[in-house]
Order: structure tokens, then C-alpha cells, then sequence
């Protein structure tokens, strides 16, 4: 089986600006030293971003509905 890379998986994705991360989130998550936690904070970050936005999504199918 052949596996793409993380960044092969997210090159092509589009995102709404409204959800991604900024100059200053990475500056906020690159303050932490130790890269275990740089990546927990990372993920953690996407996954609110994502959460955001399925929040974001189903309100507006409730207005339209």
C-alpha cells in the first residue's frame, strides 16, 4: 500500500482564511520548547479550528433551513 505524506495530503486542500492559522499562532505555539508539545499544541489548535468550523457550517444549514 502506498501512503502519502502529511504534506502531500494537505497541499492541494482548500481552506476558508477564517480557520487557518496565523503568523501569530505560530508564534504563540513556537514559544514552547520542547517539540513533543509544539506538536501536541499544533493539533490541538486544527482540531478547535476544526470544530470551529462544523460549528460555523451547521448554523448556517439551521438559518437556511
Amino acid at each position: 500500500m502506498i501512503r502519502k505524506t502529511v504534506k502531500e495530503v494537505v497541499k492541494g486542500l482548500k481552506v476558508n482564511p477564517y480557520y487557518e492559522i496565523c503568523v501569530g499562532h505560530f508564534e504563540q505555539i513556537y514559544k514552547e520548547r520542547d517539540m513533543y508539545e509544539i506538536i501536541s499544541l499544533a493539533f490541538k489548535f486544527g482540531y478547535l479550528q476544526g470544530q470551529k468550523a462544523t460549528k460555523a457550517a451547521n448554523y448556517k444549514k439551521a438559518v437556511n433551513s
